[in-house]
């Protein structure tokens, strides 16, 4: 945002209460994560390590150094408050079922 500011409102994921990073495998080197204040100086910075677990509150600004060795590996995690907004296992289910028949269906060219 031009003015700096963060802001819980759409189209940002309001539902998002806390958020989470766990880490599989850390970068050889860089990939830091970081949390800094609306003016991005940073306020703390986490070098990760496998199993490493960082969180946050929803809304804070948050980012990832760049990698200078190797790749970065993270599972992201979002919690939220709002029954209406969380997800049961039945309706999960149906959109990874349709997403795997998305990426099974061929693509086929039309030959003439």
């Amino acid at each position: 945002m031009s003015d700096k500011s963060c802001t819980k409102e759409e189209p940002a994921y309001t539902h998002r209460d806390w958020s989470g990073l766990l880490y599989l495998q850390p970068p050889k080197e860089g990939g830091e994560f970081v949390i800094v204040d609306n003016d991005f100086s940073e306020l703390a910075s986490v070098t990760p390590n496998c199993g490493t677990v960082v969180g946050f509150t929803g809304g804070t600004y948050h980012g990832v150094k760049s990698i200078k060795r190797g790749k970065r590996v993270a599972i992201g995690l979002w919690f939220t408050h709002s029954i209406a907004n969380a997800m049961d296992m039945e309706s999960y289910q149906r959109r990874i079922e349709s997403v795997a028949i998305q990426e099974e269906q061929p693509q086929y060219k039309d030959e003439l």
